[in-house]
């Protein structure tokens, strides 16, 4: 059997991989299973490992990756799939393949596909709810919530602050997550144009303050940036689905922009865009970013 596993959720997939490759080295042997990387293999060696039997197990599982950076190797794949003994089983591990070639045409012609999309906001909180159930933990709603978002949707992480919160307590609150879970750089960002566009100046000019001491400007301005040119985007196009799609976001990331987007006059944003590339240009020249940001947040909402 082929199997083509695509889509940008590679928590999802990665799991899906482990819990496959688990049961066949359980059923078979740990040698039943092989994983090869596209990047390192020649197309004769693919062919090769795609078409021979293995003389050293009844069964085989290989696990191809990045198979698509390589035209010609993918050329090789599409073209050996149909000659797979039934004796081996192959996972096809590929994003996002590329609908116009044939080669992929091809191979989802002789293969099982499941896209991996990026889970939903509700299936975000139903999969952590689950993960914490397995951890035999217990977690508040609001606690829930604020794990999300300090986590941004990251499934990676949200597993991991689990996993370490699941060795300091069993009941999981608002108050645990703001003193163990470092939010990721994306969240601090949101909560300043949050702070600032709310005009809630002094908590802004403190969480400033703070990430100073912690943070590299020049990252912090670029996802500052980043952060705004989203906003842009929701101004001119509201529509979420399609803001998250051109920009390659998650929607639930876009989701929490769209009430800033809402909030924000044309004007603001239009001096926002303009204060970031001033700011971006006058830091390069040795100025203070952090005072510069501070001054143009403040100026600009206060």
């Amino acid at each position: 059997m082929i199997y083509l596993y695509s889509g940008e959720n590679d928590f999802a997939i990665t799991e899906k991989l482990r819990a496959v490759s688990e049961a066949f080295k359980k059923k078979y042997s740990d040698a039943s299973v092989e994983r090869i990387d596209g990047s390192e293999i020649s197309t004769a060696e693919l062919s090769a490992k795609l078409t021979s039997i293995d003389m050293f197990t009844s069964r085989k599982l290989l696990v191809l990756t990045d198979m698509g950076k390589k035209k010609n190797t993918w050329d090789t794949l599409a073209q050996s799939l149909a000659l797979v003994p039934d004796s081996t089983e192959v996972v096809i591990i590929e994003a996002k393949p590329d609908g116009r070639l044939n080669a992929t045409r091809e191979i989802k012609k002789v293969a099982k596909t499941t896209e991996f999309k990026l889970l939903a906001r509700h299936e975000l909180e139903q999969w952590t709810r689950q993960t914490v159930q397995e951890l035999k933990l217990e977690i508040k709603n609001d606690a829930l919530r604020l794990l999300i978002e300090f986590c941004e949707s990251n499934q990676w992480q949200i597993m991991h602050e689990l996993k370490k919160l699941s060795l300091i307590t069993k009941v999981i609150t608002s108050g645990i997550i703001v003193q163990y879970v470092e939010p990721s750089p994306g969240t601090d960002v949101f909560r300043v144009l949050e702070f600032a566009i709310n005009k809630d100046l002094d908590v802004l000019n403190a969480a400033l303050d703070i990430l100073r001491q912690k943070e590299d400007v020049n990252k912090f301005l670029g996802l500052l940036t980043s952060q705004i040119f989203t906003l842009t985007a929701l101004k001119n196009s509201p529509e979420q689905a399609s803001v998250a799609r051109d920009m390659g976001l998650a929607p639930f990331l876009v989701s929490k922009q769209t009430g800033l987007a809402r909030a924000i006059t044309p004007n603001q944003l239009n001096k926002l865009v303009a204060s970031m590339a001033e700011i971006d240009g006058r830091v390069k020249l040795g100025e203070d970013g952090w005072l510069l940001i501070k001054l143009a947040l403040n100026r600009l909402f206060g």
